[in-house]
């Protein structure tokens, strides 16, 4: 119905490449949250995540502005510098950031 395509009689959407169109936005959307949030943890929380300083910086910085701000600018407000793939990679277990990486975050974030 949506793709013009339909499923095989007896065999489900599941089983087609068609269920994953709108999955992978949705994937790499989640990816780049992963990365900001990693990011934020990294720079503002991993010290100590229930100290008061912690919990004003989600309050003030995150969640106060509410849909009165642009994401990029509220992000712009919590990190200490451009998003970095820094701490996701080590939150993940792999190794620091290298050129390819770097290039990448750059081409995907305007800053």
């Amino acid at each position: 119905r949506y793709t013009g395509k339909g499923c095989v009689s007896g065999t489900s959407v599941e089983s087609t490449l068609a269920h994953l169109y709108g999955y992978a936005t949705g994937y790499y959307t989640y990816l780049y949250a992963k990365v900001f949030a990693a990011q934020i943890w990294d720079e503002t929380l991993s010290k100590d995540p229930l100290s008061r300083e912690a919990g004003q910086v989600i309050r003030n910085l995150l969640l106060a502005p509410g849909g009165s701000v642009i994401p990029r600018d509220i992000l712009k407000s919590v990190l200490k510098g451009p998003p970095s793939l820094n701490a996701f990679l080590k939150e993940i277990g792999l190794p620091g950031e290298s050129f390819k990486t770097k290039l990448a975050m750059e081409s995907c974030f305007k800053w």
